[in-house]
């Protein structure tokens, strides 16, 4: 047992003969594509929690957790990898988003700009010879959001910057290295402890909503990121043939972001208190990216397969309010009037969610497979709280996939269209009213493709 591990090892880790290039190689992919993923995170804007990741899972309509045919599964449910086919398995995938966003209020309306975005995923896993145990490390993006928009504003009806930009960016990448360990023939149990890497820029007309500036505005310019610890756990059960259940519960990832808070109230009714209207902070605050759980049955057809996963999402302890910190001010003016440390709270109130995922795989050959997929998520965000910067009003996805194995290279394609009723706020329940009586529209064109590679041998099964 010990010679075959470190045969394992080996393969992972080093290049030489060339039975072990192709896995080193992946592996200085892998470390590659993790630092360029962290460099341009920003470029990721498609809502708040992605519902599905990569073609094989988004064209069945995100139902993974009783799987274990892909990579993503070391996100969605780690327990998966232990009936992985092969030894030794590499993925990489490219997610693309085109998104469109209508947001509409007393003053005027605009159109999200519309953007193609690239959301890359990196995994590889392998099974250890000899013993139950896989290892794995995945490289995702599971979380985010984003807008921009120009729109006219106003504070209460009585102050107005005039036509400005609303702009908002914000990430989670994850890099998780994962284990799933066999119980038997029939029970698998996984996990995974990595870090979380968050990321925040906003750059628009903002009202104060608590503190010594309460419900003055200021244009605001803010960047922050932060890092944190995430963590998961699953199981699959395999209580008879062709049935498996899975189990699985991803952590709330808490990032302490800290950053830039830029303000400029020239203008307002403050500046005529000042002789400098623009000030500078450091910025510090906790970001929580909700915790979930999720449960999924796989049942095997004579000619495909159907899927159900049901998740919880809980948006109440991670988007309750955002409690925003500054100190370290430049401008003593500003100091005096809200002192050396203000501070301001933006309640959010978001509820707790349900999604219900559902799939059908028909295999032409054990080489061809396509997908079709529905998935159901019950919205968060309460309409008095409602903002075009966090446009996560997507309700319902329409999915279809095809994949094809060549021989040690696997090719899977996958088209979304998710879209939401037109969501319309009467009276804002932030300070400055600056959403009342608006309206916000939006839908997504998904396109993912999928490559893996087998490096390694091992029982080529149907999962």
């Amino acid at each position: 047992m010990e010679k075959s591990s470190n045969v394992w090892v080996s393969q992972m880790v080093l290049i030489g003969q060339s039975r072990v290039k192709a896995p080193a190689l992946a592996l200085k992919i892998f470390s590659v594509f993790t630092l360029i993923t962290v460099l341009n995170s920003s470029l990721f804007a498609n809502g708040i929690v992605r519902d599905s990741l990569g073609a094989i899972s988004s064209g069945r309509g995100g139902a993974n957790t009783a799987h274990s045919d892909n990579l993503s599964i070391l996100h969605d449910n780690p327990a998966g990898m232990a009936w992985m086919p092969g030894s030794l398995r590499f993925e990489v995938s490219g997610d693309f988003l085109h998104r469109n966003v209508e947001y509409r209020d007393l003053d005027d309306g605009d159109d999200a700009n519309a953007k193609l975005f690239a959301l890359p995923q990196i995994a590889i896993a392998g099974q250890v010879p000899g013993t139950g145990l896989s290892l794995g490390v995945i490289a995702t993006f599971p979380g985010g959001y984003g807008a921009e928009y120009d729109l006219i504003h106003t504070t209460n009806g009585t102050f107005s910057f005039g036509k400005r930009e609303y702009l908002s960016e914000g990430s989670l990448l994850k890099i998780l290295p994962t284990f799933a360990l066999k119980l038997g023939e029939r029970v698998s149990l996984g996990g995974g402890v990595g870090v979380g890497i968050s990321q925040a820029k906003f750059n628009l007309p903002y009202t104060f909503q608590t503190g010594a500036f309460a419900n003055q505005p200021g244009l605001l310019d803010v960047k922050s990121d932060g890092m944190g610890v995430t963590w998961n756990l699953g199981v699959q059960i395999k209580p008879i043939d062709g049935l498996t259940i899975g189990i699985s519960y991803v952590s709330q990832t808490e990032t302490d972001q800290e950053g830039d808070f830029d303000v400029d109230i020239t203008g307002t009714p403050l500046s005529g208190l000042v002789t400098d209207p623009t000030a500078s902070y450091d910025l510090d605050y906790r970001l929580r990216w909700p915790r979930s759980a999720h449960i999924g049955i796989a049942y095997d057809l004579d000619w495909g397969r159907v899927s159900v996963d049901g998740s919880w999402y809980n948006w109440q302890d991670a988007f309750d309010e955002f409690h925003l910190n500054l100190s370290n001010g430049d401008n003593a003016q500003f100091n005096a009037l809200a002192g050396a440390t203000p501070r301001d709270v933006l309640p959010l109130r978001w509820r707790d969610s349900i999604a219900l995922k559902l799939g059908y795989e028909h295999f032409f050959s054990s080489a061809s497979t396509l997908r079709l997929g529905y998935i159901f998520n019950l919205n968060p965000i309460p309409d008095n709280t409602l903002m075009p910067l966090f446009p996560g009003t997507l309700e319902h996805s329409f999915s279809a996939g095809y994949g094809h194995d060549f021989g040690v290279i696997h090719i899977d394609l996958a088209y979304q269209y998710a879209f939401g009723r037109e969501r319309e706020v009467g009276t804002s329940s932030l300070a400055g009213a600056d959403f009342s009586s608006s309206s916000m529209n939006a839908e997504a064109h998904w396109l993912m493709i999928t490559v893996g590679v087998d490096l390694g041998s091992g029982p080529q099964e149907q999962e």
